[in-house]
């Protein structure tokens, strides 16, 4: 998911509100917001995937999984939704790089990447030789 156009919206009302007042007064409760808005949105995101199928597992993972709120969002909907939950653990939630290559490391086992170098490096990667790869639960 992008939320440039929300972090541009933030600048420019960060921007806006500075003429008048110091920061600092104002920069905690745009920071709430702005991680409201993030959790509200993946959580919308996430409800609409489990309605559209059948779901055995969710998967908390990446950067963004580090955030003590957005756990526990997920574990809240993981328990309304009796779908389980699997949240990266911390040590590994400092970078997508893990989230990026759990997917090839899924088609490595399932056989369908043979050769690491076969992966070609590229900001918007064709993702259907990882298809489909997800172990389910």
């Amino acid at each position: 998911f992008s939320f440039s156009g929300l972090k541009t919206e933030v600048l420019y009302k960060v921007r806006e509100l500075s003429k008048d007042q110091p920061v600092a007064s104002f920069v905690n409760d745009i920071a709430a917001s702005f991680q409201a808005a993030v959790i509200d949105s993946l959580l919308a995101k996430t409800n609409l995937a489990i309605s559209q199928g059948e779901p055995h597992l969710l998967l908390l993972a990446g950067g963004v999984a580090a955030n003590t709120k957005l756990r526990q969002a997920f574990t809240d909907l993981s328990a309304q939704t009796s779908i389980p939950l699997r949240i990266a653990p911390l040590s590994l939630c400092s970078d997508n790089a893990v989230m990026i290559a759990l997917p090839a490391v899924f088609a490595y086992q399932a056989g369908r990447l043979t050769d690491w170098s076969d992966i070609d490096a590229c900001a918007r990667p064709d993702l259907s030789a990882f298809s489909g790869t997800v172990p389910t639960v």
